[in-house]
This record gives structure tokens, C-alpha cells and sequence, in this order.
């Protein structure tokens, strides 16, 4: 059963922040090193320092990007830069993008907090693996700081929209907050503290799987605090606020929830020899070139990628880039080839002909013999979420091979996840982002939740 219930939000208090745009960030694990400096330099209260501060050759273990962020987020209480809500609400989230036809789309939900649950349980449903680095630096923070600065996005079933409407009637037309970020995405918050509603919105819920979106790492970091804090206090209730976790929730079948690919760019292959490369994927794919020259190469582009579209409503397809190479590669898993991916002990049909899961599969491992433990130390590959930026990437930076991908189908993501079994990392990236700095849950020491 989920467990979704209100809390005390922390946020900014817009009566110390001239513009609240110079306060807010993108989540932290898509931020590059030059966005950094570029949010510190924003304010001085940027949310940057609390989800991903700087680091010096002079850190130690009593100062360190962990312990800075602490002193900064218990200072900016104190001279109530943050403030935090004096009683329990939801915060209705509305976004406004540009889709990929250039026309205003919208997606709907929510933040509250829901109660921690272990994978077996069924009710809290991961679709993605995770790695050990980013959960250790993840836990650091949660340590020294006690916060979920940023919420994990999630999504439940609800075709006819009901809590989404719900909510919507009882915001006023002015929002309490709302920015639009460098992407031209609108952010608008709202709170919603009338507790017929919010009893309502938890009953709704309260049988309904949650699948995490995006937030893997964070979501098993909250975990392992959790599992820390029962250490320390072995009597717990199951009603404290560390059994709990920040997050986003919104439709699967919201209208605006889209679903965009992460593209692989490869890099610190030893040895690597472009043409013996290409003959060996030839006994797995069916190969077809793009040449371009200066003049041609963006409308070679365009149908390059229109190609890569229709080629993969079919079969899992890739598009390919090599250094120094004037063409593109269209690469189509073989018929036979696809038929011949059948579940067993190591996964089910469905996860094993997932893109996502072929790349990583036949390319990287079989081909390219790229080990497991090469992806859990990050040694080989990038991603990105633009195709042409995999693209520079190659063609500047040293990097050899960019492979890009068509999007995993939200049905594909239920279907995988309800099994019980993960994809391998970066298969999804939810646009837009939720954006960091919105709102904050403060985990409070001897504070139980009895909402109901």
C-alpha cells in the first residue's frame, strides 16, 4: 500500500530573493562543471550549494562540499532565506514546454512525501539499475545535511485525471511561486493545505503502484538513510519522518508526460580499430551509411534521424557516429536476431529486446567487450541528452563512438517494472526536469507523520 501524505515544505521566501530564476538549478547529476560556476555566481543563495557544491584540494571530513552545504542551508533558516510551512500541504507543480513540433504542451502533479518501501514490496517499483558512486555521494549529503533537497519523479495510473482535477480546483489563479528556466520550461507551485483534499488525494493513492521516473539513486539512498536511522533507533514506528521520501508525482497518462532517450557516447576503448569494428556489428545488424560533406550535412542529418525513427518501430535501431568519419551508420538488429532474444534465468523477451538493453547487450559487451564492472565505474561511457552533442563530443573531445537511441515507451517502462526487473541505467529521461529549489523537505528528528 502507498503511503503519500503532506508535509512542511521548506521554500524560498520571495521577500529576501529579488528573482527567484537566480535561486533555482536543474537536478544535480545533469549539471556540467561550467553550469556550476555559472548557478554559483547567479546569488549567493543558489540552490547549487546545497545540491552540488563546489570541492577543494584543502576538503577534509569536518569541511567538505557535504558539511558546506549544511552550514549554508541551517544559515539561510536561520536569516530566513528558507522558510518553512507551518502546516502539512501538497504543492500542486504545473509545467508548460515546447514539444517537438514546436506547440505548448503541459504536465500536471504534485509533491508530497511518501512512506519508504523496499523494492519486494510491490508498491515503490523501480525500472532502472543504479550505481555505487552517485548513491555514496548522495548519502554523504543526505548525512550531514538530514534533507531531500530535490523530489523523486513518480508515476501512478489515473486515466481520468481525478487528482490532478482535484488539486486544480482548489489553487487560486495566482501561483506561489513560478520561473521559467533556461530551457523556456514554466514552473509554477502552488500549495494545497485544505485537508479534505489532501485526505482525499491519499486515499486515492493509497492502492495505487508508484513507479519511479527518474530519482533511482536517490530513492535507494533514502533507503540506505533509513535503514542508518533504524540502527540508531531500533523502536521505530514506521511513522518517522526518515521512513519518508520528497517526491513528484504525476500521471502516467497525463498528456505531458514525455519521454525522451539518453544517447551513449564512448570513450577509452584501447585498441580500437573503426573498420574491424563495423565488420563485427555486421554479424548482428543490418548496416546502412549517410555520407554528408559541409554543404549537406544537416539535411543528411534530419534523415538520418527520420530513418532512425521508423527504422525502430520495427526492430531495435541505433544510429552511429565514429571520429573522423564524414558519414552517419543506421544500425537495425537482424530479424533473426531479435527473434532469438528469449527469456530466461538473465530476464525476460520483453527486457532483452528493449533498446536499451540490446545496446548494452551486443554492442557494448559482446562487440565492444565492455565488462559490468566497466559500467559500474563509469570508465567507458557518457550520456547525453542531445544526439548532436554526442555528436561534438566525438568530434572534440576525444571521445570515439556516439550511439543514439530511440525513446523507451512508457508502456514498455510499466510492463519491465512490474516484472520486478530493471533496465540498465539512463534507459529514460523524463522532459522536462524538475527543477531544484522549488520546494525542500526538511527530515526532522522526532517528528512523526499521523496524517490520515
Amino acid at each position: 500500500m502507498a503511503v503519500v501524505v503532506p508535509f512542511k515544505g521548506v521554500l524560498y521566501n520571495l521577500e529576501k530573493i529579488d528573482d527567484f530564476s537566480k535561486v533555482t538549478a536543474p537536478p544535480y547529476d545533469i549539471i556540467s562543471p561550467e553550469q556550476q560556476e555559472r548557478y554559483y555566481k547567479n546569488s549567493p543563495h543558489n540552490v547549487i550549494r546545497l545540491i552540488l557544491g563546489k570541492q577543494s584540494p584543502d576538503d577534509s571530513n569536518s569541511d567538505n562540499r557535504y558539511t558546506r552545504a549544511a552550514n549554508f542551508f541551517n544559515k539561510w533558516q536561520e536569516e530566513s532565506i528558507l522558510k518553512r510551512d507551518t502546516e502539512p500541504s501538497f504543492y500542486f507543480y504545473h509545467q508548460e514546454f515546447s514539444g517537438q513540433g514546436g506547440e505548448r504542451v503541459a504536465r500536471d502533479g504534485f509533491v508530497g512525501l511518501v512512506r519508504l518501501e523496499d523494492k519486494d514490496k510491490g508498491v515503490v517499483i523501480p525500472h532502472e539499475k543504479t550505481l555505487d558512486k552517485p548513491k555514496a555521494d548522495r548519502l554523504k549529503l543526505m548525512e550531514a545535511c538530514q534533507t531531500n533537497f530535490s523530489a523523486i519523479f513518480s508515476l501512478y495510473s489515473d486515466a481520468e485525471d481525478l487528482i490532478n482535477q482535484m488539486l486544480k480546483k482548489v489553487i487560486d489563479d495566482v501561483p506561489l511561486l513560478e520561473v521559467t528556466d533556461e530551457d523556456k520550461t514554466l514552473h509554477q507551485l502552488w500549495r494545497v493545505s485544505q485537508r479534505n483534499v489532501l485526505k482525499e488525494v491519499t486515499l486515492r493513492l493509497k492502492d495505487s503502484p508508484l513507479f519511479i521516473a527518474d530519482g533511482h539513486h536517490r530513492y535507494e539512498t533514502a533507503l540506505n538513510y533509513r535503514n542508518l536511522e533504524l540502527k540508531k533507533y531500533p523502536q521505530s514506528t514506521g511513522k518517522e519522518s526518515y521512513n519518508y521520501v520528497m517526491m513528484y508525482l504525476t500521471s502516467m497518462e497525463d498528456e505531458g508526460l514525455v519521454i525522451m532517450p539518453y544517447h551513449r557516447v564512448i570513450k577509452n576503448l584501447k585498441g580500437f580499430d573503426f573498420a574491424s569494428f563495423e565488420n563485427k556489428l555486421k554479424d548482428f545488424f543490418e548496416i546502412k551509411t549517410f555520407a554528408f560533406n559541409q554543404e549537406n550535412r544537416m539535411q543528411v542529418w534530419n534523415e538520418f534521424n527520420k530513418q532512425l525513427e521508423e527504422n525502430g518501430k520495427k526492430l531495435p535501431a541505433f544510429g552511429m557516429y565514429g571520429y573522423g568519419q564524414n558519414c552517419y551508420h543506421l544500425l537495425v538488429l537482424k530479424r533473426e536476431e531479435f527473434l532469438s532474444l528469449t527469456g530466461d534465468e538473465e530476464g525476460s523477451a520483453s527486457l532483452k529486446k528493449l533498446d536499451v538493453n540490446v545496446i548494452e547487450s551486443i554492442i557494448f559487451k559482446k562487440v565492444l567487450g565492455i565488462t559490468s564492472n566497466d559500467f559500474q565505474q563509469q570508465q567507458n561511457i557518457t550520456y547525453v541528452h542531445d544526439g548532436m552533442k554526442g555528436l561534438e563530443l566525438v568530434q572534440a573531445k576525444g571521445y570515439q563512438l556516439a550511439f543514439l537511441l530511440n525513446p523507451t515507451k512508457s508502456s514498455e517502462i510499466q510492463d519491465i517494472a512490474s516484472r520486478g526487473e530493471t533496465m540498465p541505467q539512463k534507459s529514460t529521461f523524463f522532459y522536462p526536469n524538475l527543477l531544484s529549489g522549488l520546494v525542500i523537505n526538511k527530515i526532522v528528528p522526532g517528528e512523526l507523520f499521523e496524517f490520515s
